[in-house]
This record gives C-alpha cells, structure tokens and sequence, in this order.
C-alpha cells in the first residue's frame, strides 16, 4: 500500500514545487553560461579548458543524480524537502561567492598549466553546487509522486518545468542580463532564483508538514524486490550519448553557417532546451493514449537519429536549390556576420528558423521519450526517486563520454560528416534492442531499418558538407579543415587571385598580402616605431597577415605565434601547396617563429617571458569571447609582460575598446585604428622610423609579397596622434564585456520603455 502523500490533495502545493524547480532551472543555466566564461580565465577557452569545465559540470551532476536517487529512497516527505531546500540555498550561497573563487582566486592567485592539476582544482571547486543541482530531481520525483500509474506524468511534469527554466536562463542571461547588467550582477539575480526557490519549497514544507501531524499513515516506503531491464539502463545511457553528440553537431554546423556571435551559443542553447520542455509536454499529455510505450520509445529513438540525418539532406539541397533560400547561400559565402536584428531575414532565419528545422523534431523527441521512459520503468512507488536517480546518472555518464569523443576523436579523426553518420547508424542499435525486448522482427522494424540504410547513402560527405555550407557556389574553390576546436576554410574568388581565410564562417583576412593589407600594417607599423624590437608575441594566426608584417625587421630574434585552432597552419600549409605564395612559406619556414596552439591569453599569462611588442590580431568585438582580448585586466596582462619601453599593440574596433586601452596605458599613439601603448614615454622620431623600414633586411623581406613598406609607413605616420581619454565612457573589464553583448544598443533598446 502507497502511504500518504500529502501533496495529492493539494494540487496548489504541488503546482508552487513546479514553479521552484522552474527557478531551480533558470538559475543553473546562467550560473553554467557565466561560470564556464569565468573559469576559462583559470583553464583557457580552447577545446581542452572547455571540455574540461564540461566534463567537470557533468561529474557533478552524475554522482548527485545517483546519490540523490540512493537519498529519495531512504528519506521521508519532509525529510526529502529539507534537502531540496538546504540544496538550493547552498548553491545559491555559492553563487554568491562563485566570481571571488572562480575569478579572483583561481584565476587572479593560482598560476597552473598541468591540465590533471587544473581539472582536480574545478573539480573540487565545482563539486559541490554540481553534485546538489543533481541532487534535486531524484528527490522532489519521489516528493511529488502519489500514485505509481501518474509517475511518468508526475515526474515528467518536474522534468518539463526545470527544462524550461534552463532555456529561460540560457536565453535572459545572453540577451538581458550580461548585457544589462554584467556578468557579477547577474550571478547575485541567479542566487536569488535560488533563495525564492528555497523559500517557496519551505513553503510547501510547511503547510504539508501541518497536513501530515493530522494522520499517521506516512511510513517509509520499502525498497521493493522487482528489477528493471538492464536493456532500459543501457538505452539511457545511449540516449545520453547521442543527445549530446547531436548538440554538438548542430551547434558546429549552426555556429559556422550564423557566423558564431557572442549571443549564438546561449541562443542555440536555448532552443534546443526548450525543444527538450515542449517534448516533455507533449510525452505527458500522449501517455495515456499510447498502448505499447516501449515501442513507442523505442520509435521516438529511432525518429530523432533518422530526422536528424534527413533534416540535413534537405538542407544542404534546399540551399543549393531553392531560389527561395539564395540569400542564405550568399550569406554563408559572406565575409562578415550579421549583427540580431529581430526585423532582418537573415537573424530571423539563421538563428530561429533553421535551428528550429534541424534541432526541432529530435529534441521534442528526446523530451517526448522522458515520460515514456519513466512510466516503463518505474514499477514500485518506494524506487521512483531512485529509478530517476540512477537513469539520470547513466544518462549523464554516456552524454559525458559522447563530449569527450566527440570532441577529441569523432570532429579530427572523421569530421562533421562523420560524426552524423556515425549517430544516423546508431539507429541499427535502436532496432537491435527493440528486437531484443520484443523478440520479433515486425514490419514496423524492417521499415525501420530500411529508412536508416536509405538515409545513410544519401548523407553527405564531409567535403560537400561544409562547401555547401560556406557558399561555395560563389567560389571556384573551398578548401575545408576541421579540428576539435571548429572549422576553418580557405575560398578562392572567381574573379581574381585572392584566397579569403575563415575560421567558423567568419572571415579571417585574404591571401595573397598587399599593399593596404589590415592586418600585414597592424603588424608593421609598430615594428618599425620600436627602436629595437627583439622579442615580440603575436595573438591569432588568421591568414598569417599580421604576424608576416611583424617580422619584418633583422633585430627580431624570437616571434611567438598563439593561435587556438592548430588545423589553421594545416590550412595555410594547403593553401601553398595550391598557390606557392611566397608569404606563407616565408612563415613556416621562418626560424624565429614558434607556434603555440592555445588560447593567446592563457598562454600569455603562463609565460616567464618579456616582450618588446605584444599585440593580437585584429578580432570583431561582438565574436565570443573577443571581450577577453578588449578588457581593461587583457591590456593589464599585456603591460606585465612587456620589457622597459615595450609596445602593447590593438586593433580599435570601437570607441569603448580605446578608452579600455587608455585606463592602463598613460602613453598611447593611434595609428589610424591601430593603437600602441607603453609603460615609457613613446617617442617618435619620423626619419628614424623611415629609416629603419629602408634598411636592407625589410625591403627584401616585404618584396617577397611585393608591398613597399616604405611608402605604407610614410602614409602611416601622417595619420599618427596622441589619444588621451574622456573618462565619460564606461569601458570594457572581464566581467562585463560590454562592446562583445552589444551594451549600448541594449541600454538604448531599454531607455525608450
């Protein structure tokens, strides 16, 4: 007999659970959007730091949904809401604190380069508010449950409302708070979500507690002696690992063809959450119309792996063929991303309709399947917190293991293309087991297995993949690289000899270099002022524009090259081997050079070397994580690291971005939009700095791509000014990035309300 659940009578109560755990959700999504960019200062932001943080997050959740599952079982009504509530108010409490120890004591204190060392320290730092986010569902699944038919309805019902709230913080963190408010402010609103939560559950606790002293029927619920299929473990665990590689499939191929902005991943995020809350919906309301749930789950698995191969198809043929779509085609051939506008076609087909073409259908099949799952296997009402728990923890281990590889082995080793094959053939899989449960081979299965087959031959392969998906209709010739880190693209125009480099579809610079090249001047303009610039230190590769113009000198001895995406020299290798320009075989034959694949900043920190010149290559502001390279604690970093009269170097892509550089640097040129800062007094003597790009080493050395670096240098110096701030302007810091979230658009969008 089910004892007592003094929620069954009280719908009101249960509804105010749902709500906590809605803000439960929200608050976990902001605090994994701002955490993740917190501790990529400590770990760095290329693919191992954040598959390390993932990883990490992950580990959490698992071992909480397991001992959550193990505490549910064991622990009464009020027992189970008492933790819920000490849950939420520690994670709350952490969050508080959360950018002192994840900013200001990891970062700001702890100088670790041995990746086992810096993934022990997040683990231990992170295991705690992880390990209780997991905690909460096994529990309040057993806290709401009150009859064993309603379990898949009842758990389901938590399950939606918390994916909802995820979206929601996915989505009012990128595109309201961060932007509004920074990153710091927004972690003090998350930790209030956090204490509404407790507050609201204490709430539910109290009045039900009263319910409860007028019976004595609350017992604990015995264990049961009844096993589940270990066939169901398993699927769960596979959905895991196909959930998560398919997330980041989608989001490569997305990222690449929106032009990744800082906004997109949280975007993205956010929509595929939110197909995970619908689905959930809609498996509720179908439960009671479905006769056979196991093959209804098992189809829905097998739905979400087929449409995902065919949603691809048919977009790589739609945008091919449909004169209807022609502007997208352009679009993925175009240099430059398109800043969200609500009221654009491109914003709104590239990051709502197209997402919701390709992610839709799969991810309300993964909510869909949620229900179904839990009313198959949830078979005692004393196990239903524990069911939840261990499936969670399973699921979480292969959606672990899918990350790592897909990332490390899948994305180097076979490419996109690949990795949709490999997950459309998974599908096999599926039948396998629903053959083993049923032991039957039904029409239904054969047509199943057919459908695969066929949509496996008619998958692309890797090359076409990504030349569809970068305009290559516009070109004579694409030129693809995929590493875990993206993917990066050479496209020869059809009109003269130019190969245009992108990186995520976003355009890098141009091949050949020439006179008037951006970024070959960014790179020389400061060599030649420099009286005597041995070493210096490049940030980002590219084209290899701005590192070619950097070295340009016969005193530079040592030139350091960090560039995040290790397949981009892989890139330019190819590009030579087509082109034989002489400028790229100049760098990777150049000595002096040494290449560090690794995010510039994270590797800048770490280094015991000083510089005569520090400068990145030229970054749009509004890309991800570009407010790393613009903050005032950036240009600090920059100036720690320079010898005595040293140059820090930047692009100047916004007003905001040279009041930044003027906050740390008393002693600043501008160049056009290039601006040096110096710990010294910078002196300029015009005839010296002539005189040093007409020495013999540099004309010979820039006549190799036949620019005159002379007669650029002379232009240059006409535009040269001293730049002193107006202090009216609030300016970039690592917590509030505001050129890279659109700050004063946001504030000019909010002031007309």
């Amino acid at each position: 007999m089910v004892p007592f659940n003094p929620l069954e009578t009280n719908q009101t109560m249960k509804l105010i659970l749902y709500f906590c755990f809605f803000l439960s959700g929200t608050a976990a999504l902001i605090y994994q959007v701002i955490w993740q960019r917190l501790l990529t200062f400590f770990v760095g932001s290329d693919t191992i730091g954040i598959s390390l943080i993932v990883t990490v997050f992950m580990l959490g959740l698992g071992i909480g949904s397991y001992a959550g599952g193990k505490w549910a079982a064991r622990t009464s009504h009020v027992q189970r809401l008492r933790i819920f509530i000490i849950a939420e108010l520690l994670i709350g409490l952490f969050g508080l604190f959360s950018k002192y120890i994840l900013y200001d004591l990891l970062y700001g204190t702890l100088t670790i380069e041995s990746v086992p060392l810096m993934g022990t320290i997040i683990c231990i730092v992170l295991f705690l508010p992880t390990f209780l986010m997991g905690v909460s569902l096994p529990v309040l699944a057993q806290t709401v449950i009150t009859t064993l038919p309603e379990a898949g309805k009842e758990i389901g019902f938590l399950y939606a409302f918390n994916t909802i709230g995820a979206a929601a913080g996915a989505g009012i963190s990128a595109w309201l708070f961060i932007p509004l408010f920074g990153m710091e402010t927004t972690l003090y609103l998350a930790a209030l979500m956090n204490i509404i939560c407790a507050g609201g559950t204490a709430w539910v606790l109290f009045k039900t507690k009263k319910k409860l002293a007028t019976r004595n029927d609350e017992v604990q619920l015995n264990q049961g002696s009844k096993k589940t299929s270990r066939i169901w473990w398993l699927l769960y665990a596979s959905s895991g690992f196909v959930a998560i590689a398919l997330e980041m499939l989608w989001f490569r191929l997305l990222g690449a063809t929106i032009k990744s902005i800082s906004v997109t991943f949280p975007t993205l995020l956010a929509l595929y959450l939110l197909g995970l809350a619908i689905g959930t919906f809609v498996g509720i309301k179908s439960l009671k119309y479905i006769r056979n749930k196991t093959r209804a789950y098992i189809a829905a698995q097998l739905g979400i792996v087929l449409y995902s191969g065919l949603s691809v198809i048919f977009w790589l043929y739609a945008v091919e063929n449909f004169q209807l779509l022609e502007f997208l085609n352009e679009y993925y051939a175009a240099y430059e991303p398109e800043i969200p506008n609500v009221a654009n076609r491109i914003t709104f087909t590239n990051y709502l309709l197209v997402p919701l073409f390709i992610m839709g259908v799969p991810t309300v099949l993964m909510g869909f399947s949620f229900p179904i799952l839990q009313s198959i296997v949830q078979q005692e009402a004393g196990n239903v917190g524990k069911f939840v728990g261990y499936l969670q923890a399973l699921n979480i281990a292969g959606a672990s293991l899918g990350a790592l590889l897909t990332t490390f082995i899948a994305f180097p080793v076979i490419g996109s293309a690949g990795v949709l094959f490999f997950l459309v053939a998974i599908g096999m899989l599926v039948w396998l087991a629903g053959y083993y449960i049923h032991r039957k081979l039904s029409l239904t299965r054969l047509v199943g297995i057919a459908g695969i087959l066929l949509v496996l031959f008619f998958l692309p392969a890797q090359d076409y993949l990504w030349k569809v998906l970068h305009g290559s209709s516009r070109y004579k010739r694409v030129e693809i690289a995929e590493g875990s880190e993206g993917i990066s693209a050479i496209k020869y125009s059809p009109r003269d000899s130019l190969s245009i480099v992108f990186s995520h579809g976003l355009g890098q610079g141009v091949l050949p270099y020439g006179n008037g090249d951006v970024h070959l001047e960014l790179g020389a303009i400061p060599l030649f002022m420099h009286p005597s610039p041995t070493d210096v230190a490049i940030i980002g590769l590219g084209s290899g524009g701005t590192l070619f113009g950097i070295a340009g000198r016969e005193e530079t001895k040592n030139i350091v090259c960090y560039e995040i995406m290790p397949h981009q020299f892989d890139l330019l290798e190819k590009d030579y081997q087509l082109t034989r320009f002489t400028g790229t075989a100049s760098l990777m034959n150049d000595k002096r050079v040494k290449f560090i694949f690794k995010d510039g900043r994270h590797g800048l920190q770490h280094s015991e070397q000083l510089f005569d010149i520090i400068q990145a290559d030229a970054l749009r502001p509004s890309s991800a994580f570009a407010g790393n390279l613009y903050s005032v604690e950036y240009f600090q970093l920059l100036k720690s690291k320079l010898k005595k009269g040293g140059y820090a170097v930047t692009w100047v892509p916004t007003e905001r971005t040279r009041e930044t550089f003027l906050q740390v640097f008393k002693y600043a040129v501008q160049c056009e939009t290039t601006l040096i800062g110096s710990n010294e007094p910078i002196v300029l003597d015009s005839s010296s700095v002539l005189r040093n790009a007409g020495k013999k080493f540099s004309q010979d050395y820039y006549k190799k791509v036949s620019v005159d670096i002379a007669s650029g240098v002379r232009k240059a110096l006409k535009t040269i000014s001293y730049p002193s701030g107006n202090g009216k302007i609030e300016y970039n810091t690592d917590l509030f990035p505001r050129d890279e979230y659109f700050y004063d658009a946001f504030r000019k969008r909010f002031s007309t309300f």
